[in-house]
């Protein structure tokens, strides 16, 4: 089922969140930005600090 509205209690970061680079695949370190920004997001919104 698909409703296009977020999963309430559901996060996800980094390259399990998808979409943030397509398809490709940087690896090495290329990707650590991304996942402690995802990351952190996700921890405040958890947290109800967002």
């Amino acid at each position: 089922m698909s409703n296009d509205q977020p999963i309430k209690g559901l996060y996800a970061a980094g390259l399990n969140a998808g979409g943030w680079i397509g398809s490709y695949y940087p690896g090495s370190g290329t990707a650590v930005g991304g996942v402690v920004h995802q990351g952190r997001r996700a921890a405040k919104s958890a947290l109800g600090l967002e």
